[in-house]
């Protein structure tokens, strides 16, 4: 499929959907190739999944929707870091859907290279699940929702184990939010 789509871009392409179905018991589906990274960039691509498969999400600014799941350990090193991450979402400011399984390199907390801020003023659904250092909400802290938008805020995050990291990302999704109707609709906030 990645040759395919190498060798013959093809210019309407909406959505594109990769699923790399790893079964127990199958055969090891090796990872593509390095010369595939970024076989996706120069598509116009406005949806893009990715299902334990990893390649360089297009900076093009076309994405409305970003989804990486990523269940499988050996991937987990090919994935994006905080600073490629904001470098993705400040270059597709057009996100509505932004979700990120697993999908945060797993690396020591540090914070991004520049203090930066990506404003992601259309976002309406945004689900991130990380299960090890760094925290989503060392992310978080760097994207600004500046609308009325987000329907949908969901974030675990096991990497936050601590009452003084618990107060911090209650803080920052606050925050986020705090512009946010779906604030005013909250019955239950559940706090594990």
């Amino acid at each position: 499929v990645l040759e395919a789509l190498s060798a013959h871009p093809c210019s309407t392409l909406d959505t594109l959907t990769l699923n790399v179905a790893q079964r127990p018991g199958s055969a090891y589906i090796p990872y593509p190739p390095a010369s595939y990274a970024t076989c996706i960039d120069h598509l116009p691509v406005h949806h893009l999944e990715m299902k334990d498969i990893f390649l360089q999400p297009p900076l093009k600014g076309n994405l409305t929707s970003l989804v990486i799941r990523l269940r499988i350990d050996w991937i987990r090193h090919k994935c994006l870091t905080l600073d490629d991450i904001l470098n993705v979402t400040g270059h597709n400011t057009r996100l509505e859907r932004l979700t990120l399984t697993h999908a945060i390199r797993p690396q020591r907390a540090t914070r991004p290279a520049a203090a930066r801020f990506v404003d992601l003023p259309f976002l309406k659904h945004l689900d991130i699940w990380q299960g090890a250092e760094p925290s989503a909400f060392d992310l978080l802290t760097h994207l600004r929702f500046p609308s009325h938008c987000i329907e949908d805020y969901k974030v675990f995050d096991a990497a936050v184990n601590s009452a003084e990291g618990l107060s911090r990302a209650l803080a920052v999704a606050l925050s986020n939010c705090a512009s946010s109707p779906v604030l005013e609709s909250w019955d239950v906030l559940r706090v594990e």
